[in-house]
């Protein structure tokens, strides 16, 4: 049989599927990933067979009408309209959704004409299978989504105008300039916003947030039960939960690491694969840290900013208290340190679950500031969705935040956790694949 990927541009989005790709191939069927170019040289460590997309898959189709919308953010910011501050933002963020360039449909197209596959297991975050699967001749190919965050659905976004909904949307602390109305109308507001756009941009309607909720007549959900709200009336969700062998650590440590995880009051912090920090964002948690509690020591996964963090760090001469690296065995410096810093992504919510690790969370995107919210409510960490200024928030909050006792929370927590080939056999079944 014969399988695809369309994974998304994170490598983040391809780790929890890695098991569920390697368990097809060790099986005997033929699998193809379509991968980001930054995502290579992972598929290659990992044995998965790969096509890159074409660079023009991540471009911005509409920057110039971009750059129009976001004139208006001056002159409602200047007049103290947030309402119509907000819905202008609300057409950028749908027009930076309308990216369908035709010659990259024509690329996926074709590639999959030639390898027609059986199967075709797509990111929540495509919008380009969702057009092609519709081809007739493509009829016969089973798709089936997939998300590697919380499916976090119109039903639980409507939930709640006080926390859930003003949350997500990042307008928690502005919610005495939001009516009730609006916030009840949203939905019916939003989509109406990406019709006009569709309109504008001559271009076929995508629905507003489908990145956080595939449709597919099958999709899973790359969590944990405890992790993912509840879904009613949702009756085509499957949830994968991690396996033993997404918790192995790490192999070939450095010794400079290892030395590093002997301290007791040792702090990580990392901002995930995806997107990245202002160098002020490093300067104000150290500075805020150390002020504070001078026994910690820090250790930094830098990635594509190391050498700017690095530079900071001697900048503000604490070299003797922070370390930073590109790389880091993030599952062994988890199984060691105090608290986990984090943009509050899926994968390593899990993996400092598994360590029993407390977590700050500083989100950067929606479902990111959900997700710091569950950790919250579980009491298992932090959240500093608190807009407009987390850092204040973090300030203030300090002491509260690192003489939280966590224990009770993650006591009350059992992670899924199983045997590779028997969640994925469960999986097929449930997917009506226990055939293969």
């Amino acid at each position: 049989m014969k399988v695809v990927f369309l994974t998304s541009y994170s490598v983040s989005h391809i780790i929890p599927i890695k098991g569920l790709i390697q368990y097809f191939l060790k099986n005997g069927h033929n699998v193809i990933c379509f991968i980001h170019s930054n995502n290579i040289e992972y598929c290659k460590n990992n044995g998965i067979p790969y096509i890159a997309y074409p660079n023009s898959y991540w471009e911005k189709k509409h920057h110039k009408l971009i750059k129009e919308k976001e004139k208006k953010f001056e002159k409602y910011n200047r007049g103290k309209d947030f309402m119509k501050l907000y819905d202008a933002f609300l057409e950028k963020d749908a027009i930076e959704i309308f990216n369908y360039h035709s010659s990259v449909a024509n690329f996926i197209e074709t590639k999959i004409e030639q390898y027609d596959p059986s199967i075709v297991f797509r990111d929540s975050t495509d919008i380009y299978w969702m057009k092609l699967k519709e081809k007739e001749k493509f009829n016969n190919i089973k798709t089936i989504g997939y998300i590697t965050n919380n499916l976090y659905s119109w039903d639980y976004l409507m939930k709640n105008y006080d926390t859930i909904l003003p949350i997500f949307l990042g307008i928690i602390n502005f919610l005495p300039f939001v009516t009730k109305k609006y916030l009840q109308e949203f939905k019916e507001n939003i989509q109406n916003i990406y019709k006009k756009i569709s309109l504008e941009l001559n271009e076929d309607y995508i629905r507003p947030f489908y990145q956080y909720d595939p449709d597919e007549k099958y999709n899973i959900i790359f969590s944990q039960k405890f992790l993912q709200p509840k879904l009613p009336n949702r009756k085509n969700i499957i949830i994968y939960p991690p396996t033993k062998r997404d918790f192995a650590i790490e192999s070939n440590i450095s010794s400079d690491i290892i030395e590093l995880c002997k301290d007791n009051n040792l702090i990580y912090i990392s901002t995930g694969s995806f997107m990245s920090r202002e160098i002020e964002y490093y300067r104000e948690i150290l500075k805020t840290i150390l002020d504070n509690f001078s026994k910690y020591k820090i250790i930094i996964s830098g990635g594509k900013a190391t050498e700017l963090i690095q530079n900071l760090i001697i900048e503000m001469k604490i070299s003797e208290k922070v370390a930073v690296k590109k790389f880091i065995p993030q599952k062994y410096v988890l199984m060691h340190c105090k608290f986990f810093i984090t943009s509050g992504g899926l994968n390593s919510i899990k993996e400092s679950i598994f360590f029993n690790t407390p977590m700050i969370v500083f989100p950067i995107s929606s479902e990111q500031r959900l997700n710091g919210l569950i950790l919250e409510n579980l009491k298992i960490g932090f959240s500093m969705y608190h807009l407009p200024d987390p850092i204040e928030y973090f300030k203030k909050n300090i002491v509260t935040i690192f003489n939280t006792d966590y224990s009770k929370g993650f006591e009350n927590l059992k992670l899924d956790s199983y045997d590779s080939e028997s969640v994925i056999k469960q999986i097929l079944s449930e997917l009506e694949l226990d055939n293969i």
